[in-house]
């Protein structure tokens, strides 16, 4: 019981936690996979000076059992989402893509939420229909429930009726459009790399966004960024929002639009899912622009997921069992249930580092055969 305890009550003392009206500098407990509203006597504490701890992101729209699927790269941009599904009916066909989608779609799923996870995402708003492999226990990612969806409104092959669904993302939006979407309190999730990979254009995000009434999206890596920091890093370029309204978008825009209300923020009974990152002067741009690969730990229920190896003592104070590996070329951590070979595979840039008595036995066999 006391092991159990201690898994389940932890403080992050030192560093600033960005709480729902703004940077505070004062210890964050975690009991039981909540954030906490008052310290535990007995709660193990990791000092995290220098560090920033946001809420874990949430991708508004994501098709999962796609993202290791080759893009389309011809034939873009076009006049609308009618004419690029039909484009990709045929782009399916080729081999490449046959034998992407050949891969289990179970399997294609736990990568497409591994890829969210490395980057910071614990909460996904999958757009396709419920699929069983989501109700493992170690998903990599939480997911949205209870849900409509439409890939294209008014298109009856894909999706229920429009009246079951909600509002795919439109790049064609007119002021006008916009005034409807606000005046009707409804709201827009913008995968902007992938309206612009496709469509050659997006819309201005601004009045959506001051309006509480926008959520940030990926689509996949089938038309899209590569993951939701790639899509910030692109639109912060661009200069289309502020680092602020990004942060907003992807945490408490993204919970409120989606009736998520145990997400998107630190605020004591919040969902204990982190991200921790050192702090390299400036709370916003400390996430927005940082690499995958430079995100020092990634928490789901409070245990971490993947972390830089000096959180070993995290991962074993909760009882989850991590292994080596290597992410864009920096070693981590990450959770033994997402090491499945053929899992890590499938995603660019993460291998698994074999473990010592591995490496000895192969060194063995190298040297019997010469």
């Amino acid at each position: 019981m006391e092991l159990l305890q201690a898994a389940m009550d932890v403080t992050l003392c030192r560093a600033i936690t960005m709480a729902p009206d703004g940077p505070i500098r004062v210890p964050l407990p975690i009991r039981a996979g909540r954030i906490g509203s008052s310290l535990a006597a007995r709660a193990y504490r990791f000092d995290l000076r220098e560090h920033l701890i946001f809420p874990g992101l949430i991708n508004a729209h994501d098709h999962l059992h796609i993202n290791a699927v080759p893009p389309l790269d011809a034939g873009a941009p076009f006049p609308n989402s009618y004419a690029w599904i039909n484009a990709f009916q045929a782009h399916f066909e080729e081999p490449a893509v046959s034998a992407a989608l050949s891969v289990p779609k179970a399997l294609r799923m736990r990568h497409g939420a591994l890829k969210n996870l490395l980057a910071g995402t614990t909460c996904v708003a999958h757009h396709d229909p419920w699929h069983p492999a989501f109700d493992a226990s170690d998903f990599p990612v939480a997911l949205l429930r209870d849900y409509g969806w439409s890939y294209a409104l008014g298109w009856p092959e894909y999706g229920p009726p429009v009246r079951q669904s909600f509002a795919a993302t439109p790049a064609e939006r007119r002021e006008q459009d916009v005034d409807r979407v606000i005046a009707a309190g409804a709201a827009v999730v913008w995968c902007a790399a992938s309206n612009r990979a496709l469509l050659g254009q997006s819309l201005d995000p601004r009045r959506l966004c001051e309006a509480g009434r926008l959520a940030l999206g990926t689509d996949s890596r089938l038309s899209g960024a590569r993951d939701l920091l790639e899509e910030m890093h692109g639109i912060a370029t661009r200069g289309e929002l502020s680092h602020k309204q990004l942060l907003e978008l992807v945490t408490t825009q993204a919970a409120r639009i989606l009736r998520l209300p145990l997400r998107g923020s630190l605020a004591p009974g919040s969902r204990a899912d982190l991200v921790i990152v050192e702090d390299r002067g400036g709370e916003e741009q400390s996430l927005v622009g940082i690499q995958r690969s430079h995100i020092r730990a990634v928490v789901r229920d409070g245990i971490p997921w993947i972390a830089d190896p000096d959180f070993a003592e995290w991962f074993a104070i909760t009882g989850m069992d991590p292994v080596p590996v290597m992410l864009d070329g920096r070693p981590k951590l990450m959770a033994r249930s997402l090491a499945e070979p053929a899992l890590v595979a499938l995603e660019p840039g993460l291998e698994l580092i074999p473990d010592r008595s591995e490496r000895e036995h192969d060194l063995a066999i190298e040297v019997q055969c010469s």
